[in-house]
């Protein structure tokens, strides 16, 4: 919406996304840590795995690799879509470098489940 609405109908729909998203919240079944779908750090890793795997895919199966001038402006708006929601506008990478130290830097954290099995219908039951 950043990139094909205006201002007044963009904000709107970033403030709908966030209650949607306050309803998610609970206990993360494979770690037993509370989960906050709102939670900044949540919202920037959704975020940037996103806009990179749709940077990847446009490049790898479109016309190519963006010029230096449309990238930026990818990533730009990228960052003010993160602003409409939770992130930290410091947090938000704004250049391919940038996002790939930060998968580097969160790498460590990521853990894998055994199987989405129940736990996925159970992930977020409410508290």
């Amino acid at each position: 919406m950043v990139a094909f609405a205006g201002t007044e109908a963009t904000v709107k729909a970033a403030d709908v996304l966030v209650k949607v998203h306050s309803t998610a919240v609970g206990i993360e079944p494979g770690s037993g840590e509370p989960y906050d779908a709102n939670d900044p750090a949540s919202q920037l890793w959704i975020h940037l795995t996103a806009w990179h795997s749709i940077l990847y895919a446009y490049e790898k199966y479109g016309p190519g690799r963006l010029s230096p001038e449309d990238e930026a402006r990818y990533w730009a708006d990228c960052a003010t879509a993160a602003e409409l929601q939770t992130c930290d506008p410091a947090a938000v990478p704004r250049d391919r470098a940038g996002v790939r130290a930060y998968f580097e830097r969160t790498r460590p954290q990521l853990a894998g489940s055994p199987s989405p099995g129940p736990q996925w219908t159970t992930c977020c039951t409410p508290r």
